[in-house]
């Protein structure tokens, strides 16, 4: 579809196109702009957020953060006692407790009622 077509359809001009163009590749247009041409274009405008890792990814990097400042947090009160873990202690105990995090919320994700109909 050339510029001038485009520009019927949308009741614009060939140089007001062709801004809305330059906007859309300078990541600047709007969404109202680019649902008036989805419809001039006989189409649908669809917008959506994509993760950029899995949900399970997530859950479990957030999981072992909070473990692993959980267990250094006592890691170093027992180092001020000379009883500090070994590295290959800490690392399991991260391990151990991220993997509990991430049970205890999977059992709460089904507690309540929330999004069934």
């Amino acid at each position: 579809m050339t510029t001038a077509q485009l520009g019927r359809r949308l009741h614009l001009t060939k140089q007001r196109v062709g801004a809305l163009e330059r906007a859309e590749a300078e990541g600047k247009v709007t969404l109202a702009s680019l649902r008036r041409a989805a419809q001039a274009l006989d189409c649908e405008l669809v917008y959506a957020v994509v993760p950029k890792e899995s949900l399970e990814e997530v859950v479990d990097r957030r999981a072992r953060a909070a473990a692993q400042e959980m267990v250094e947090r006592t890691a170093h009160s027992m180092g001020l006692e000379h009883q500090r873990p070994s590295d290959q202690e800490t690392s399991a105990q991260i391990r151990d407790v991220a993997e509990r995090l991430k049970a205890e919320l999977s059992s709460r994700l089904w507690d309540s009622d929330v999004g069934e109909s």
